[in-house]
């Protein structure tokens, strides 16, 4: 899976995950997101558009992340889920967990609403 980060601001980053996301890169990414937890941010949302697969591992460091993101009063949003990704993300009853949007831009709008 290739990925990188577009910051929106100090607290709000958008990830970019083109691919699949299974054990082999959920790590490196897991240790990539919470050092930015750690540097401050606080609402992650994760582009789903070109995400073909997310295996358990992947699905386990998103939760991880959103415990993390959770502690400081923030969440990871998904954003753009669509095909196998959306079924599994609905099985798991995670969805439920993680906030899904239509796309980046919703994300984007509902966040600054937010504040």
């Amino acid at each position: 899976m290739e990925t990188y980060l577009d910051e929106i601001d100090e607290e709000i980053m958008v990830l970019v995950a083109d691919g699949g996301l299974d054990a082999r890169n959920a790590r490196e990414l897991g240790e990539k997101l919470e050092s930015l937890v750690d540097a401050g941010m606080r609402e992650l949302i994760v582009d789903c558009s070109k995400l073909t697969f997310v295996s358990s591992a992947g699905l386990g460091t998103l939760l991880k992340i959103n415990r993390s993101l959770g502690a400081k009063g923030g969440r990871v949003h998904l954003a753009g889920v669509t095909g196998p990704v959306v079924q599994i993300l609905r099985i798991a009853r995670l969805d439920r967990v993680l906030k899904i949007h239509e796309d980046v831009g919703r994300a984007k709008h509902e966040l600054r609403r937010d504040r």
